[in-house]
């Protein structure tokens, strides 16, 4: 049976690359030539979340946290000290926290290094949340699925552009941050998304460009997408939506316009369900049949439009009855 130093490097590097990062990490310090074949190696992680939040003790005081697979690292601080603290399964491991003398965000940057191959950090799913600072110049990530809430200080447009430099096909790409910036929008014509695309700012997508999306499971925001286009997108997604899909379309609100007749295909069995207050145009209804799914995806579908004023939102999903129990109080 052969014993790990007889193999050959190219044997090594295959056997690493089947390692979690915690693996990997133990192999590497077992010696100086493990250690280069590890480095060596391509690692694409299954999952990547970055965090950072404030700290209750101090003022100006953040911590960042980054997740790889089950590895976790802390960089805790301000200005130009910081507490490096490592462990697994969210745990910090006390034998393997350090104080450097250095900003936490230039410390963070070197750890991006060392899990770059060649510029480029690997891993499935990405998220990154409640960011304050501008992107370093080594996150580069190569992903499919990206998640990005919160970012801080109107560093948004620069973290996707970084996000967005090696990763151009997402099968998931889902974007809520605070505020308004249709620089986002303009980043989006140039990605490849199958299967969700989740927006909550203003894109100003047009009719083709959201048509040109594949992604089905859509939230997405535009004042120049039209009625026409809106109604396109609504008959495609009772087609070819899944269980899990949902539809949702903020756009301006013509005048004169009638959600009924504008935008629900006549043949639908459709049943409405009036509302108290309900504007002139609005709706609320579940669709029960008339339509095609390639899924066989049959389920009652809760559909409604409604206005503010000069816009409008319209949304669509399979209706889920209730799971909570109902209390019939005493009278």
């Amino acid at each position: 049976m052969p014993c790990w130093i007889n193999l050959t490097v190219r044997m090594k590097q295959d056997i690493i690359g089947l390692l979690d990062y915690e693996s990997r990490c133990q192999l590497r310090s077992c010696s100086k030539d493990d250690r280069d074949t590890v480095d060596s190696t391509k690692f694409t992680a299954s999952k990547l979340s970055l965090v950072e939040t404030q700290s209750e003790m101090s003022d100006g005081k953040t911590i960042v946290r980054c997740d790889l697979d089950t590895f976790t690292i802390w960089f805790i601080g301000k200005e130009n000290i910081t507490r490096v603290d490592r462990g697994w399964n969210g745990e910090v491991n006390e034998g393997l926290s350090e104080i450097k003398q250095e900003n936490r965000y230039d410390v963070f940057r070197r750890f991006l290094q060392k899990i770059s191959i060649n510029g480029m950090i690997h891993a499935h799913s990405i998220s990154i949340e409640n960011i304050e600072f501008r992107p370093p110049e080594e996150w580069k990530p190569k992903c499919v699925n990206l998640k990005v809430t919160n970012i801080q200080n109107n560093h948004i447009v620069e973290w996707l552009q970084n996000s967005f430099v090696f990763s151009r096909n997402f099968k998931k790409l889902e974007i809520s941050c605070w505020g308004e910036d249709e620089g986002i929008g303009e980043l989006i014509p140039a990605l490849e998304i199958t299967d969700t695309l989740k927006l909550n700012h203003e894109t100003n997508l047009t009719d083709e460009e959201v048509e040109r999306i594949k992604a089905i499971d859509l939230n997405v925001s535009s004042h120049r997408i039209t009625v026409e286009a809106a109604k396109r997108i609504f008959e495609r997604f009772l087609r070819l939506s899944k269980k899990s899909d949902s539809l949702e379309l903020r756009i301006n609100c013509p005048e004169g316009f009638d959600f009924k007749t504008d935008v629900l295909p006549g043949h639908l069995n459709v049943k409405r369900f009036k509302k108290d207050n309900e504007d002139r145009g609005e709706y609320y209804g579940k669709i029960f049949g008339g339509f095609e799914n390639v899924h066989n995806v049959y389920d009652a579908r809760e559909v409604e439009c409604i206005i503010f004023q000069d816009s409008m939102r319209i949304s669509c999903e399979v209706y889920e009855r209730s799971t909570n129990p109902c209390t019939l109080w005493p009278f």
